[in-house]
């Protein structure tokens, strides 16, 4: 059985896990689910995710932010793409978000094919046959 790319999804509302995670399963992903930025943290470190998508505001006492920033100082998470998907939507935010780490940026509200599209598209980036192939 060919291995699933794992995908976690954090963010704090059940309903927003749910919803994305559904169609990330339809398009053949593995998701893992989390609602703040701890238990997030540790499900990326114990489980290595092909990629990350989180929120910037987290139930808790940590931020999306400070997940992304906290995942760029793991060696094993360092390079792992993070999508920041997001309804905190001004430009600080965003250069917030990418001073943080996050690879890509995506303001709420976003269709859920569009950010199964995107996350799809990060993880192909990192194989490493693709990368050949586009060099």
């Amino acid at each position: 059985m060919p291995h699933l790319p794992r995908i976690l999804l954090v963010a704090d509302s059940a309903d927003e896990r749910e919803m994305y995670a559904t169609t990330f399963q339809r398009e053949g992903f593995c998701t893992l689910l989390a609602g703040t930025a701890s238990e997030a943290y540790r499900l990326a470190t114990e489980l290595l995710p092909a990629a990350v998508v989180t929120d910037i505001r987290l139930s808790g006492s940590e931020d999306g932010l400070e997940l992304t920033r906290r995942l760029r100082l793991s060696p094993a998470m360092r390079t792992t793409p993070v999508v920041m998907l997001t309804g905190c939507v001004f430009s600080h935010d965003r250069e917030a978000a990418v001073r943080a780490g996050c690879d890509v940026f995506l303001p709420k509200p976003c269709l859920p094919d569009a950010l199964s599209s995107v996350v799809a598209r990060l993880i192909d980036r990192r194989r490493p046959e693709t990368s050949a192939q586009l060099s």
